[in-house]
């Protein structure tokens, strides 16, 4: 039986470009996790703000390069719209309304 002398160049190559694609992969992944969740955030915190609105003021609308935030006013309620690459996320608050609470509370106390 003869030994001959080799290397292990070309498997190397295949296993190295194996790993560099699943790297790459779990790193835009990790990217794009990361601007949905930022997003999300973002159009919460829009959300809220634009509940304590009082009538005429500015609904605030974001359009960036990796997602768009569109926040408006929907009957009794305030809709916030987040369209990202492929991906979309949609929340619905009512608008505080303080006057109302203490409407109901006012009755609750004559009824007693």
């Amino acid at each position: 039986m003869r030994k001959s002398a080799g290397s292990y160049t070309i498997e190397a190559t295949f296993v190295m470009s194996a790993v560099l694609f699943a790297m790459v992969f779990l790193v835009k992944s990790a990217y794009r996790q990361c601007r949905q969740t930022s997003g999300a955030m973002r159009m919460h915190g829009m959300v809220e703000a634009a509940r304590y609105l009082e009538d005429g003021g500015i609904m605030p609308t974001i359009d960036s390069l990796s997602y768009r935030i569109l926040i408006e006013k929907d009957g009794m309620g305030i809709r916030g719209q987040l369209n990202g690459d492929g991906w979309d996320l949609s929340i619905k608050s009512h608008i505080f309304a303080p006057e109302e609470f203490m409407r109901m509370v006012s009755l609750v106390q004559e009824q007693e």
